[in-house]
């Protein structure tokens, strides 16, 4: 039974002890519920059996199972993923890996698929201008450029302009 079955519609209380933290739950009499182990002020003690199984993942923070799941999309939604969970907090854009991952139940794979390869060949790292891509129908140009045109430099002046110039005496 998971604590959340065991807790529903009871009132819920703890008691702070030397070692450990119990709680008890009160329908008729106190029951204890769990126990804990007294941890350092701001840290956490998560016993992620607690959770179901279908929460256990987004409260472990996992970063490999986005993966593994992107994988399932694709490979270039794979790289995608990996590039979005790179770095020292992946946990911070694990929102937009959930949302990444709920794409294609909405638009597709394959569409899902090539914009998340047009993404990565542009190294934009953003779910949300990803989905942009897919809805305005901008996933498919692969092979396209940026666009950005540079005019030539009419104006330019040659070197020799900024050369130092020794002076004659």
């Amino acid at each position: 039974m998971h604590l959340r079955d065991a807790c529903y519609n009871v009132k819920v209380g703890a008691w702070i002890l030397s070692r450990c933290v119990q709680r008890y739950g009160y329908t008729v009499s106190f029951q204890l519920i769990k126990t804990h182990p007294v941890v350092l002020p701001g840290k956490r003690s998560t016993d992620f059996n607690d959770y179901p199984k279908k929460k256990t993942v987004y409260a472990m923070r996992s970063c490999s199972y986005h993966i593994e799941k992107a994988e399932e999309i694709g490979s270039s939604c794979k790289a995608f993923m990996d590039l979005l969970l790179e770095g020292d907090f992946p946990w911070a854009r694990l929102r937009q890996a959930q949302k990444l991952l709920k794409l294609p139940e909405k638009y597709g794979k394959d569409r899902v698929e090539k914009a998340c390869a047009r993404a990565c060949s542009f190294d934009l790292i953003d779910v949300r201008r990803v989905e942009a891509m897919i809805t305005r129908g901008f996933e498919g140009t692969e092979g396209m450029s940026c666009g950005k045109v540079i005019a030539p430099a009419r104006f330019a002046r040659p070197a020799s302009y900024f050369a130092k110039k020794e002076e004659e005496e």
